[in-house]
């Protein structure tokens, strides 16, 4: 599934051809000249047989950014490794579903 956003597509927009006859220290020249940096940046997401997002692949223009999304027995998010890849998030949840522990990168241990 691609999913893109409106610098990904601004290049074949109207958008540019009315800006990029405007001088460079304009501000709507200046934003055409960022947005055109981030056109054809487009998000792939993988799906498994269940529909549920496995991996995100994104780029900066040069270099793909994987994600995973790792999933317990019962489908429900144990963990993401992101583009580093870094284990960014773990889950435990018990038989209900309810998350026991949770391991985050930015929050700790909850």
């Amino acid at each position: 599934m691609r999913s893109h956003d409106e610098k990904d597509t601004v290049a074949d927009s109207l958008y540019p051809v009315l800006r990029s006859g405007l001088p460079a220290d304009d501000p709507e020249r200046d934003a055409l000249d960022k947005a055109l940096a981030h056109a054809g940046t487009a998000t792939v997401a993988h799906l498994d047989p269940y529909v549920r997002e496995v991996r995100e692949v994104g780029t900066d223009g040069e270099v793909d950014l994987v994600q995973d999304r790792l999933l317990d027995a019962a489908g429900a998010e144990a963990g993401v490794v992101d583009a580093r890849p870094l284990t960014v998030l773990t889950r435990v949840r018990d038989l209900h579903g309810r998350v026991l522990r949770s391991v985050s990168v930015d929050a700790g241990t909850s």
